[in-house]
């Protein structure tokens, strides 16, 4: 529901995301599978007819058919964003394999699947499936700074909400000024919440010593489409301002009356 809080609607599009990366990685086992299974053609197979013409004793371009297919079957639908227009085959070999591995892998009638460009298809798959893992993880700790947030923020939102309607008038001085307390401990609550977030943030994920995922380049691909790109930060801002607002009018309250 678009009126959820910003980090419910954060956690659901973080789930979205981890099915997706998970799917794609499950497909790039299927399809390095599939690749494998492909017969290697170093050279072609050239016979003359008594007519002069050139024919080939096999196809030559079939492996490299089958490895488009196989691409075409397992990973093409997962290919590039969800949000964006579907790539062609060709286009989403490059962005998945890269650029030279879908050149490479054009039809060429008098060439056919080599054994360096199977490595190499095989070499770029393995690359993907483990920024695929790295993936995965980065968004496991995603989810887990959320559902941290999450709980503080429901506590503080809670009552708020708990306390929105009532009329100050009608209670008395250390019940006002207990509330003036309690909302001191939100306001440092939010801080707080914001302080982790913002270590959070910082963080990098590393598969390796040669492949890492900053937490924040993370987080500004997924949420690029809402109000704010740090919706915990952003909820944690909007609630310390309404801690502050309510804070100031039973101050005054408090004041009038001593």
């Amino acid at each position: 529901m678009t009126n959820d809080p910003p980090e419910v609607r954060a956690r659901r599009r973080v789930d979205e995301e981890f099915s997706r990366t998970r799917e794609k990685h499950q497909a790039l086992d299927r399809f390095a599978s599939a690749v494998r299974a492909v017969d290697v053609v170093e050279t072609v197979d050239v016979r003359r007819t008594t007519a002069g013409a050139t024919v080939t004793g096999t196809d030559q371009s079939a492996g490299r058919r089958q490895v488009r297919r196989a691409f075409e079957e397992h990973l093409h639908p997962l290919s590039g964003d969800a949000t964006e227009e579907p790539e062609t085959v060709h286009e989403a070999i490059a962005t998945e394999l890269s650029r030279d591995v879908a050149v490479a892998l054009a039809t060429t009638p008098s060439n056919g699947l080599p054994s360096r460009l199977k490595r190499a298809v095989l070499d770029e798959s393995s690359r993907r499936q483990r920024e695929m893992a790295l993936t995965v993880r980065v968004l496991e700790r995603e989810r887990e700074s959320l559902t941290g947030a999450r709980d503080s923020l429901d506590e503080v939102r809670g009552w708020l909400d708990d306390h929105r309607d009532v009329r100050l008038s009608t209670r008395d001085f250390d019940t006002l000024a207990a509330w003036h307390r309690r909302l001191d401990t939100h306001r440092e609550t939010l801080d707080d919440v914001a302080a982790r977030r913002q270590r959070h943030l910082d963080r990098s994920t590393a598969a390796d010593l040669t492949v890492a995922l900053c937490h924040r380049t993370l987080a500004e691909y997924l949420y690029t489409d809402f109000s704010s790109t740090f919706p915990v930060l952003d909820a944690c801002a909007s609630l310390a301002s309404t801690c502050t607002s309510a804070q100031r009018t039973v101050r005054a309250h408090l004041v009038g009356r001593v």
